[in-house]
């Protein structure tokens, strides 16, 4: 399995995972729970 493969399959797993930006001076943390593979990118 390449590494992106493993990466999904642990988002997968772990069902959500966070996002965390930066909104100007202003810390973003966003969580999501959807990930898939399209022509070889997550």
């Amino acid at each position: 399995m390449e590494g992106i493969e493993k990466v999904y399959e642990f988002l997968k797993e772990v069902r959500t995972y966070y996002l965390a930006t930066v909104d100007g001076d202003q810390p973003r943390v966003r969580p999501f729970g959807t990930a898939m593979l399209f022509e070889g990118k997550l």
